[in-house]
């Protein structure tokens, strides 16, 4: 999304180059099944939404009231040993913070 907390989920990066493109294809998303996303918290049995945060998500007992802004429910807590991905410096300390499948709803 461009407004990370208003806009619907379109899927998961999985893979980027790093660079920015506007006639090359330099991403890949994964728009359905099992995937690890980069999240402030977690809570396993609660809904995945977005956050303020661009490029992280946070869980919550009730689901998004905005369209498509549900990712899927957490089928882990945060990643072991329950490190906080609050910001891009800890990417890699968070990188599978959240385990899910997709279900955009």
């Amino acid at each position: 999304p461009t407004t990370a907390t208003t806009d619907p989920l379109i899927g998961v990066v999985a893979a980027f180059s790093g660079t920015t493109q506007t006639t090359a294809i330099n991403a890949i998303v994964v728009t359905g099944g099992p995937v690890y996303v980069k999240a402030i918290a977690g809570t396993v049995g609660q809904y995945i939404n977005p956050t303020a945060t661009t490029g992280y998500v946070n869980t919550g007992a009730s689901a998004s009231a905005i369209a498509y802004a549900n990712l899927g429910i957490a089928q882990s807590p945060m990643n072991a040993p329950g490190t906080q991905c609050s910001t891009t410096a800890d990417a890699d300390t968070c990188r599978g913070s959240v385990f899910t499948y997709i279900n955009i709803r």
